[in-house]
């Protein structure tokens, strides 16, 4: 916020609620583990203010972006490109994996996965687990690189 001159999420009345409930064992069958990924989507994607963002970096004209990708069009401006897009990865892949309860074709869902470094042979439980951290640690990489000078 200091550097940046805006607040990068918006204020949410639910956000206590998603934060309770937003850890590994809702993952006992797929279903919980789509839930999962639909409630780190609404505390990341559906909060971040793609406005403020997009008033330091606008997109081209006729060009739309939403929440994530003017995150990463912001990150490139402190770090290269190609780190922006890989550092935000996991953001779009728990955005992806929200979808999958119902609309999501498995080769969508195996990119979601992969975006997301989680190991779909592993125990739900431990899927959630690497879903969560991965988001964690690209949060951490984008406060980082936006803190810096």
């Amino acid at each position: 916020q200091e550097r940046l001159n805006i607040r990068l999420f918006r204020e949410h009345d639910l956000l206590e609620s998603l934060l309770r409930r937003t850890h590994r064992f809702r993952a006992v069958d797929t279903a919980g583990l789509y839930a999962l990924a639909k409630d780190v989507a609404r505390l990341t994607a559906d909060g971040i203010d793609a406005a403020a963002l997009q008033s330091i970096v606008a997109p081209p004209k006729g060009e739309k972006w939403g929440s994530l990708k003017s995150l990463e069009k912001v990150l490139a401006t402190r770090v290269s490109p190609a780190t922006a897009h890989a550092v935000m990865g996991p953001l779009f892949g728990a955005y992806e994996l929200r979808h999958a309860d119902s609309h999501l074709p498995k080769e969508d869902l195996k990119h979601a996965l992969d975006l997301l470094e989680v190991d779909a042979a592993l125990p739900l439980v431990l899927q959630a687990c690497q879903l969560l951290s991965a988001v964690v640690n690209s949060l951490y990489a984008i406060a980082e690189a936006l803190g810096k000078p």
